[in-house]
């Protein structure tokens, strides 16, 4: 009765992929009880989980605020396009003991103290287009990463398809271990029953035990596995779930709507059109180029145009020195010079910074290189991706079939062996090898549901479109 273990194997690694995530995102055990707190109580479904883990899973949410800071940096790069406005004040004491005109009327470069207040507007001129090239860059990160956010969405809906159905198989696989124990119970008792009326032998007796044994052990595996699953849906779903909660559908949805998936022709169209990865690279690369041109914009001159104006809040009236006739003549009021307005040209250019310009331009140009490198390796990991999603889904959808066929054969030669072994025609290990050979292809059927439409979602996001029903 080896229902985990070898029909049972690609449940423990997707299992084992989901807590994995799980891990490395966090536990917050706080967050999913208070959701627990104000769920309704109605079974969960598989469009149910998808779609909240679409909405809360860590991920997303991460992606989520990635795409937000993207944004935030592109609009701070077109705002350096527009002039800047800067203020500034000043107080400033002279000491009258070191200069002797200090505070004297007559000599106002010298004043007692200085109170000033200024607004100055200044606009890069040729500084533009480089300022210009760091705008679209930056918007062209932000695009990657508004369509990494929506990427992250379907990846979501993907986690929470395949907790989900790792959740619905390990109960199924609990249930089954829970029949087959019960199954090979009765086997021993009507074994006990048998050997008192001297039908079979004590060894035959004790094969029966073995088998119990066996079975106590599956099921203990298949419990822990159970509970194991429905903490890694609690945890991706940010609610806690139970065995009773969740909404176990008797087939595959692959069987219900007897999906057929795309040409393979078309499903690498639609990857390569629609996967942010590619897009990303293709962006890293434009990227790449565009700093290229600024680095050796670097090497012309920044011409900068102004406009200050400034007041001066300390000055008082020019007027004449007292040894001067007529004393105390008043030369400028105070009015008239304590404003100062200037405009102009600021030209800057930078001759000599030995080699440092050269360098960034030999390390963006280095940087080109490794861009159109890894647009290359994004287009080939990318159809190797495909194509592999493309052939598990054919691979599950065949195996499928198989374990359809293979549960009916199984029970009705259970069912065979288990008349022979009533009239004495079949041993207890002929027997006993039914039930397990039975517990095992329903247990492989039970897998094969899910693979089957996990392999069909993944395929629709490896295309980069929504992982729907």
């Amino acid at each position: 009765m080896k229902i985990v273990g070898e029909s049972g194997a690609g449940w423990f690694a997707g299992t084992l992929a989901v807590l994995v995530a799980l891990a490395s995102a966090g536990m917050n055990t706080t967050a999913h009880a208070q959701v627990a707190e104000n769920r309704v109580n109605a079974p969960l479904s598989l469009a149910q989980a998808m779609q909240r883990a679409r909405e809360s899973a860590y991920s997303v949410r991460i992606a989520r605020a990635q795409a937000d800071e993207a944004g935030a940096r592109a609009r701070q790069a077109v705002a350096a396009l527009f002039p800047r406005i800067d203020g500034d004040a000043q107080r400033i004491w002279w000491d009258s003991a070191v200069n002797k005109a200090s505070g004297q009327s007559w000599a106002p470069q010298f004043p007692a103290r200085v109170t000033t207040a200024a607004v100055q507007v200044s606009q890069p001129l040729i500084g533009l287009f480089p300022l210009t090239l760091a705008a679209r860059a930056g918007y062209m990160l932000a695009d990657v990463a508004s369509i990494s956010a929506d990427q992250a969405k379907r990846d979501g809906a993907l986690l929470g398809a395949q907790s989900f159905l790792n959740a619905v198989r390990a109960v199924q696989f609990f249930k089954i271990a829970e029949t087959s124990f019960a199954l090979v119970e009765k086997q021993k008792n009507d074994a006990d029953a048998m050997y008192r009326a001297g039908k079979l032998s004590q060894a035959d007796v004790m094969r029966f035990e073995l088998s119990v044994a066996d079975g106590r052990a599956q099921l203990t595996q298949a419990n822990v596995a159970k509970e194991l699953s429905l903490l890694a849906l609690s945890e991706t779903l940010l609610e806690t779930y139970s065995e009773k909660d969740i909404e176990a559908p008797a087939v595959s949805l692959f069987e219900t709507k007897n999906l057929t998936p795309p040409p393979l022709g078309e499903v690498l169209k639609s990857a390569f059109e629609r996967r942010p990865e590619l897009k990303a690279a293709q962006s890293q690369l434009s990227i790449a180029n565009l700093t290229t041109w600024a680095a050796r914009l670097d090497y012309s001159p920044s011409l900068n145009a102004f406009a200050r104006y400034e007041r001066d809040f300390e000055i008082g009236d020019i007027v004449t020195r007292p040894t001067d006739t007529p004393a105390n003549f008043v030369l400028a009021k105070r009015d008239d010079v304590r404003n100062k307005f200037s405009f102009g040209l600021q030209l800057k250019w930078n001759l000599w910074d030995w080699g440092s310009r050269w360098n960034k331009i030999s390390e963006t140009v280095a940087q080109r290189s490794k861009a159109e490198l890894a647009e290359q390796q994004a287009a080939s990991m990318l159809k190797t991706e495909v194509i592999k999603s493309y052939l598990d889904l054919k691979s599950a959808a065949d195996a499928l079939q198989t374990s359809l066929s293979s549960v009916k054969l199984a029970e009705e030669v259970y069912r065979l062996t288990q008349a022979r072994f009533s009239n004495g025609q079949a041993s207890p290990t002929d027997l006993i090898t039914a039930e397990r050979d039975q517990a095992r292809a329903r247990g492989g059927l039970v897998s094969a549901r899910s693979d089957v439409d996990l392999a069909w979602f993944r395929l629709q996001r490896n295309m980069g479109l929504e992982p729907t029903l």
